[in-house]
């Protein structure tokens, strides 16, 4: 997707997940978005399970606080 679709596809997905109670399962390559949308996260390699638990979310919240950093400077568009 591009950036302008992909802002606007994960903005849809928070809206029902808001004002629906929707859970979604996200499958990505972005840690970014993964940050942004996500409560868990588990990482795949081959189909199989290689990381996930309170380390890794610790990590993601890092990017997270990154990323809303980032949106909310005026002049840095982030999807």
């Amino acid at each position: 997707l591009d950036v302008t679709v992909q802002a606007e596809v994960l903005a849809l997905l928070r809206h029902l997940q808001k004002t629906e109670g929707l859970s979604v399962l996200l499958v990505t390559h972005d840690l970014g978005v993964a940050a942004e949308m996500c409560d868990d996260i588990v990482v795949l390699k081959d189909g199989r399970i290689v990381e996930s638990g309170e380390r890794l979310m610790e990590r993601v919240r890092i990017v997270r606080n990154a990323v809303r950093r980032l949106r909310a400077r005026k002049h840095v568009e982030v999807p």
